[in-house]
């Protein structure tokens, strides 16, 4: 008989993703990452992920090696938006002192999420993203 593992279960990696995360980035994503588990197909696998606001509630942004993830964990329902890596699809991003925005666009939709405190995790998911469509 195998040993019972130790903690939850993290099949997509959510885990070493968020333990990048800042102390408040990561108390502030607690219930989207558990959104985010529950929407991750077999075999999904997250790269990175940052935590800042999005359709002003909490939320989160997640590159997986199959697509894109920004949702907010509203009261009663999330909003979830999410973009398969596509030659369409845009990324650009801001950052001051303090905090990041990203954006994605495809065609005529666009989702922003900001106040990003982790800046150079923005810039990573900007970046992996732009691999991930070059890659297409």
């Amino acid at each position: 008989m195998p040993p019972a593992p130790v903690g939850p279960p993290d099949p997509h990696g959510i885990a070493p993703a968020a333990a990048r995360l800042g102390n408040s980035a990561r108390k502030n994503g607690k219930a989207g990452f558990a959104i985010l588990g529950s929407l991750l197909a077999d075999g999904e696998v997250v790269e990175a992920l940052c935590v800042g606001r999005f359709h002003d509630q909490a939320g989160l942004c997640a590159v997986t090696n199959q697509r894109l993830v920004v949702l907010g964990d509203g009261p009663y329902k999330p909003a979830v938006a999410t973009f398969e890596y596509a030659a369409d699809l845009a990324v650009q991003g801001w950052a001051d002192d303090k905090v990041a925005a990203l954006v994605f666009t495809r065609g005529d939709h666009n989702e922003t999420i900001d106040r990003i405190p982790d800046r150079p995790l923005a810039q990573e998911i900007a970046q992996r993203v732009r691999g991930h469509i070059a890659a297409v």
